[in-house]
């Protein structure tokens, strides 16, 4: 029997290709690299988002600008936490435009 998978579901399983958040992922791998950038990014992120990491420089939508601004990480760990309860909160957000009313798998009949 053939099941069909909601399409919320479906939109769970590309979460990283519905996140808004690609350019903070970059921020958190130059800091998970650079000890001067990830220390700057913690005291600072203002100053971090402005410096850019080897010439690359970071282009953040207005929200995830104000989140990371808002923010408050006293270590890497703190940080990237707080970005994968930020991420799933908008991946949630966006998805709830596309859900459907049930959310269990639906048989669908052979032809």
């Amino acid at each position: 029997m053939l099941t069909f998978i909601p399409f919320d579901t479906q939109a769970d399983l590309q979460y990283h290709s519905l996140s808004p958040t690609k350019e903070l992922n970059r921020i958190l791998s130059a800091a998970v690299v650079s000890k001067i950038f990830r220390s700057l990014l913690l005291s600072d992120p203002q100053k971090a988002l402005q410096a850019g990491y080897q010439g690359e420089s970071f282009q953040l939508n207005e929200e995830d600008q104000n989140w990371l601004l808002s923010v408050r990480a006293t270590s890497l760990v703190d940080l990237a936490v707080k970005l994968v309860t930020y991420q799933k909160e908008m991946c949630y957000d966006a998805t709830e435009l596309f859900t459907t009313k049930s959310t269990t798998p639906q048989p669908v009949k052979a032809l």
